[in-house]
């Protein structure tokens, strides 16, 4: 019977856990790790704490080298749906990883004609890392051991080289690429049609967002009425509209380019911004479980602001698949507000590792879109 934690492999100095209930040091080792690419917006997350009690089952993958901490590596266990049925899926949430494991960067190789010769500590690290991206059903035994049917997914950017590199080394994929959308209100109001559901509601939109996502890879319930944050938008007594809008606070390292001096020494100077912005943090609504009946797409936005005026905040981030519908109904809706119009925020890929799929079955997943949660993303 696994323990809380157990120690999976020993390599010279190095050594690796697994471990579900993390210590103090892997807390502090997430809190403090940066996410975001350089020269765009760069943050920091706040949320660990309470989210970790919602993730499901959780393994992170623990690093050592003579006993000092090196990294971690999440593993979130879902259920996820795979035309119609469930999927045996692994999220990679958590990658923090201190140096001296850090991989170089691709411009540092060309200086170093070392396009073809990965660096030994890319070695090592995919050494540790590789049986559990391979079987992740190895950091369980009660998992068994029959890898069939299982992926492990992560979100990436390009940019992020080392992770990226990771990935690539690890035997993932890119089937799809997310889009981050920005809605903004300095000043939202509350629209009369927009309500919080009540729980004989409940039933009725997990089936109408069953359906809404039906061609969509990873769509996931797990999350969906997190702290009662879902919302309906209501038409002659009838639900035609809802999403879910958790706030969240990001601790910001950087703005993103001419923002970052743009904002810091002029913007922030204004009175109607300088009430609602901390240069030091972000505070959002961070939205998933979007749908909407045909012919109500214009709800959206105000059912947007409603959640906004709900908490005060004058901010929402939108994840999205580039290939969904949804995606393109609200680009399409435009009238997203200011803070979109300056943020252009990177790309991220969509990586995924099949293990033992057929290939059929993995081109529905380059061929179709990812729902996208929100609580994976913050």
């Amino acid at each position: 019977m696994m323990t809380s934690q157990s120690e999976v492999l020993k390599y010279l100095k190095l050594s690796v856990s697994v471990v579900k209930e993390p210590g103090n040091d892997v807390k502090e080792l997430l809190a403090d790790t940066v996410l975001g690419t350089p020269g765009k917006l760069r943050y920091r997350h706040t949320s660990f704490n309470t989210k970790l009690p919602f993730l499901g089952q959780v393994y992170f993958l623990v690093l050592k080298k003579s006993g000092k901490l090196l990294g971690c590596i999440a593993f979130n266990r879902r259920d996820a749906h795979f035309q119609q049925a469930h999927v045996n899926s692994w999220y990679i949430r958590y990658f923090s990883i201190r140096a001296p494991l850090r991989a170089k960067s691709h411009k540092q190789k060309r200086r170093k004609g070392q396009e073809k010769e990965k660096p030994q500590r890319d070695n090592l690290l995919k050494l540790t890392a590789q049986k559990f991206f391979d079987d992740p059903a190895q950091l369980d035994e009660k998992l068994g051991n029959d890898p069939s049917g299982n992926l492990v997914y992560a979100y990436v950017e390009k940019e992020n080289v080392r992770s990226w590199d990771f990935t690539e080394m690890i035997g993932f994929e890119t089937v799809g690429k997310i889009h981050t959308s920005f809605f903004s209100r300095f000043n939202p109001r509350k629209d009369p049609h927009v309500h919080s559901p009540g729980e004989k509601d409940k039933a009725k939109i997990l089936s109408s967002l069953r359906e809404f996502y039906q061609e969509h890879t990873f769509y996931t319930e797990q999350n969906l009425f997190f702290g009662n944050n879902y919302l309906v938008w209501k038409e002659d007594g009838e639900i035609v509209a809802g999403c879910q809008a958790n706030p969240e606070v990001w601790k910001i390292v950087e703005y993103p380019g001419l923002l970052n001096k743009l904002f810091l020494k002029v913007l922030i100077r204004l009175p109607i911004l300088s009430r609602r912005f901390n240069p030091g943090y972000l505070q959002f609504l961070a939205i998933e479980g979007i749908w909407y009946k045909k012919g109500f797409e214009k709800c959206l936005l105000p059912l947007f602001e409603s959640a906004c005026a709900n908490h005060d905040l004058y901010l929402a981030i939108i994840w999205l698949d580039s290939k969904s519908p949804i995606y393109a109904t609200i680009r399409h809706l435009k009238q997203l507000g200011i803070i979109d119009r300056f943020i252009k925020p990177a790309v991220g890929d969509i990586r995924v590792k099949f293990i033992h799929w057929k290939e059929k079955d993995k081109q529905y997943y380059y061929e179709h879109p990812a729902y996208i949660s929100c609580f994976d993303m913050t």
